[in-house]
C-alpha cells in the first residue's frame, strides 16, 4: 500500500489559514478584473460620446470666442499629415482603442497640436484643404520619409 501524502492546507488546524489565503487571492483577482472593466468602460464611453474639436479663428474675430483648443489663423504656421501607425506598434494599438493616432499636427508659433483621430488619408487631406481655404494661405507641410 502506498501512503498518501496529506496536504496540510486542506486538513487539520491549517484549514482556516488556507481559506484566508484563497479569499485574499480571490479578492486580488476581483480587484484586477474591476480595474480592467473600469478602464474598458472609460475607453468605450470616450469613443462613443466624446468628440475631438479644434476651433480655428480668423484674424479680427471678437474677443471671448476663443476656447482652450482655439487656434488663430495668423498663429498657424503649418499642418503636417502623419502616416497611419503600424497596427502591431504601440501607437497602432492605442489608435485602435481611440486613444491616439492623430493624423494631423497643427504647428503654431507656440505649440504643436495633434488632431484627427481616425481620419483616413483622403479625409486628412480634405481637412487640410478646408483649413487652407478658411485661413486663405497654403499650410501643408510634407514629412520626409527616410
Amino acid at each position: 500500500m502506498h501512503a498518501r501524502a496529506r496536504n496540510p492546507c486542506l486538513y487539520g488546524k491549517n484549514n482556516a489559514d488556507s481559506l484566508m489565503t484563497l479569499s485574499m487571492g480571490a479578492l486580488g483577482t476581483g480587484a484586477v478584473i474591476l480595474v480592467f472593466v473600469l478602464l474598458a468602460s472609460a475607453v468605450l464611453f470616450r469613443n462613443l460620446f466624446g468628440k475631438e474639436e479644434t476651433v480655428l479663428i480668423k484674424d479680427g474675430t471678437p474677443a471671448g470666442t476663443a476656447t482652450v483648443s482655439a487656434i488663430v489663423c495668423s498663429d498657424l504656421i503649418a499642418i503636417e499629415p502623419k502616416p497611419l501607425p503600424l497596427p502591431m506598434a504601440a501607437d497602432g494599438k492605442m489608435a485602435m482603442l481611440g486613444l491616439g493616432g492623430e493624423r494631423l499636427i497643427f504647428y503654431t508659433s507656440t505649440k504643436a497640436c495633434p488632431f484627427g483621430i481616425g481620419l483616413s488619408d483622403a479625409a486628412a487631406m480634405a481637412a487640410i484643404e478646408q483649413i487652407e481655404q478658411f485661413c486663405g494661405r497654403p499650410l501643408l507641410r510634407q514629412t520626409k520619409v527616410i
